[in-house]
């Protein structure tokens, strides 16, 4: 796997050791599209411990099953950062007290390294497996493995796309003055609330921390991949949204949550929960978490990415040529493009508004 000029990673052959049997064509995710399916259920669900749904990015979903998989004697695989927090690996867990790392959300795309093989392995074993991931990443764990293992668990969420690793490291060197290292990063912390999540790390030694904090898109990191200017190429068409991932549960955030169930609504937070498969159901079943019946319908109303990719933004590429060049901080192109997009959006705003009265008139 090589870096790209963008910093996402793409395969590279090695034509000399080729030999030539397909294999990897017949298990590539976007040469083999799937049929999209509906759910066989949704939900509104959180965590009851007040104490996981508070650390957790959204409805706490994610460690509740978890810790029932691990309970069993399983192993539980999902996103965990280096300890220099530059980069981002699947990883396993075996034990709860290692679980912390896999939780929350990580806005840049993780590495997957040996997890496919790992994960095999175990399933192989008879190891009841929990593997998350973004939907193509389950989708192409699901055509690697090439059978259905009654022992796997496959979870994914629903995701707004990956931003570039590399412009990830560029953010964090400037962050930090030189030599000084992070010791935690958040991109949804929840001192403001669920809703309005903030961007927070916190660098230095014991006992005289610095802290950064941010809420929502004033960090110019988290506005880059809000607005879609950081994603990675192929997130702009997705092959895996809209129940095309094969998982077995599907999570995320009940956004809209106040308007579709307000008895529900939850300033900690509340997860969206769709039931894909009988075996998820099934898995279920014995997980404990407050739920509150839903459907699709009310469910997509504020949360379209569920089926739908992020369209590029008109300076993306612009974007790209500056990180490329070097001569630009993060924040300068974010204050950049802000500026333009800002005009843009007020310009597309009068030209409704002329429309309108046109109509009006004529």
């Amino acid at each position: 796997m090589q870096e790209d000029r963008e910093g996402f990673l793409y395969p590279s052959v090695d034509e000399q050791s080729c030999v030539d049997c397909a294999l990897c064509e017949s298990v590539c995710p976007a040469l083999h599209p799937v049929t999209s399916s509906l759910p066989l259920e949704v939900l509104a669900a959180r965590n009851p411990d007040r104490e996981v749904l508070r650390k957790s990015s959204s409805g706490g979903l994610f460690a509740a099953l978890a810790g029932q998989v691990l309970g069993r004697g399983g192993v539980v695989f999902g996103a965990a950062f280096r300890p220099d927090f530059l980069s981002l690996h699947h990883t396993a867990v075996e034990a709860e007290e290692d679980l912390p790392a896999l939780m929350g959300s990580k806005y840049l795309q993780s590495r997957m390294d040996g997890s496919f093989l790992a994960a095999k392995s175990f399933l192989e074993a008879g190891r009841p497996v929990l593997f998350c991931g973004t939907s193509c990443q389950i989708k192409a764990l699901k055509l690697f493995l090439r059978k259905d293992y009654e022992n796997l668990l496959a979870v994914d969420f629903i995701c707004h796309g990956v931003p570039s690793p590399a412009v990830w490291r560029s953010y964090l060197g400037e962050l930090l003055p030189e030599g000084q290292k992070p010791r935690s990063v958040s991109f949804r912390d929840k001192r403001t609330g669920w809703a309005k999540f903030s961007f927070t790390l916190t660098a230095g030694a014991e006992g005289r921390e610095k802290e950064i904090s941010s809420v929502n898109d004033s960090d110019p990191y988290m506005w880059l991949f809000l607005n879609d200017y950081t994603l990675r190429p192929s997130c702009y068409a997705c092959p895996a949204k809209g129940g095309k991932s094969c998982s077995d549960l599907t999570l995320g955030d009940y956004w809209g949550i106040d308007t579709a169930h307000p008895e529900f609504e939850d300033r900690d937070g509340v997860g969206l929960l769709t039931v894909n498969s009988r075996k998820g159901k099934d898995f279920l079943a014995g997980v404990t978490l407050d739920t509150c019946p839903s459907s699709l319908d009310l469910a997509l109303q504020e949360n379209p990415a569920y089926r739908l990719s992020r369209r590029e933004p008109r300076g993306r590429g612009r974007f790209f040529r500056w990180f490329a060049s070097g001569k630009l901080s993060i924040g300068e192109m974010a204050r950049r493009l802000r500026r333009e997009k800002g005009l843009a959006d007020f310009f597309a705003y009068l030209g409704r508004k002329m429309h309108k009265i046109k109509r009006r008139l004529s």
